[in-house]
């Protein structure tokens, strides 16, 4: 199916994204019964004509994709096309298919752009009264069937040993997502520094940006403009991850405010979430640690030491053998050493 795409879409930029790609890359949680891929804004008129040009399917002019012949079989196949600006689009993370000719996203943007879909899910779900109980309870699946692909990413980034580039995780690890991804979940940061993310330096940037901001809320109450305050301008913004504003072929705008468009988990039932979330590896074996100093209840616990092991500077007696030296030195009770009875024998 990859190698297809290629060979109608070969002419312009594009990029496989979506399950479709997490599957070239090792992923075997879900299957995939569509291709989704990724075309520059200005691509987005110019694919229809691609394929009709390369004798293949189109679906039509209102639709969001396209559909490609298979050679083999004959068969049509459904590729779902998705456009961001030219911009975004050279920010992402673009490698070679492993199994094709196909151009695939790497795992950094990956992550970014599951990233994106993870963010919106979880602001409707915070919004009330915009989804009925049956909705809330699919988004709440496939929330988090999103964190088992990003969890997945980055445990298969460490144990490819590659690193993930930074400047192509822009909207995950910015504040807006890193703050609530990582409260959420424990192992979230441990997982990031195993895939080469500096940690440290990603808090870093939070706090620095927090004391800006502080200050010019600060300036602010007194009445102080940025340029009196002489702060450069004010905050440096984040700029927004390239996956925030995609849009789907042939319409401006997208179902569910673009949430259908960013990131399809492609599951319909409990079970498919729990399939995605079986698929994510284990956590490597920690080493073994030091045995631990006994907590404070388990030292009152503990027999008050006697009077003989508390020798400072030598350690305790090693099978008891001065004791026993000691006890041979000494006379038994009611008799007398040898030096007492010659000196009462003298007397």
């Amino acid at each position: 199916m990859c190698n297809e795409v290629h060979r109608t879409m070969s002419h312009i930029p594009y990029v496989v994204a979506g399950v479709g790609a997490l599957i070239d890359h090792g992923f075997q949680g879900r299957t995939a019964n569509k291709v989704t891929i990724i075309v520059p804004e200005e691509s987005r008129d110019v694919v229809r004509a691609w394929v009709a040009a390369s004798g293949t399917h189109d679906v039509g002019a209102g639709s969001d994709s396209v559909a490609i012949r298979m050679p083999k079989d004959g068969s049509l196949r459904r590729v779902r096309v998705r456009w961001v600006g030219g911009a975004a689009f050279a920010n992402l993370h673009i490698v070679r298919s492993s199994s094709s000719d196909a151009r695939v996203l790497g795992l950094a943007s990956q992550i970014d752009q599951i990233a994106t879909a993870w963010l919106q899910y979880r602001e409707r779900l915070a919004a009330p009264g915009l989804t009925t109980q049956r909705e809330r309870e699919r988004s709440e699946r496939e929330l988090k069937t999103m964190v088992g692909d990003i969890f997945w990413c980055l445990r298969r980034t460490a144990d490819m040993r590659t690193s993930l580039n930074p400047d192509h995780l822009r909207l995950f690890l910015s504040e807006k997502v890193w703050s609530p991804f990582t409260a959420a979940h424990d192992d979230a940061r441990f997982e990031v520094m195993r895939a080469g993310i500096d940690v440290a330096a990603v808090l870093a940037g939070h706090r620095q940006r927090g004391e800006v901001r502080a200050h010019e809320e600060l300036l602010r109450q007194y009445g102080v403009s940025d340029e009196e305050g002489m702060m450069g301008g004010g905050i440096v913004e984040e700029q927004p991850g390239p996956f925030e504003g995609m849009r789907g072929l042939g319409r401006e705008k997208v179902k569910d405010n673009g949430l259908l468009s960013v990131y399809t988990v492609a599951c319909s039932d409990a079970g498919a979430s729990s399939v995605a979330l079986s698929s994510v590896a284990p956590l490597p074996p920690m080493p073994m640690l030091p045995p631990s100093a006994p907590s404070s209840r388990q030292v009152r616990d503990l027999p008050a030491p006697s009077s003989s092991s508390l020798r400072l500077g030598r350690p305790r007696d090693p099978g008891g053998r001065e004791e026993l030296a000691r006890q041979r030195s000494s006379p038994a009770p009611g008799r007398m050493s040898m030096e007492e009875r010659g000196g009462a024998g003298r007397r």
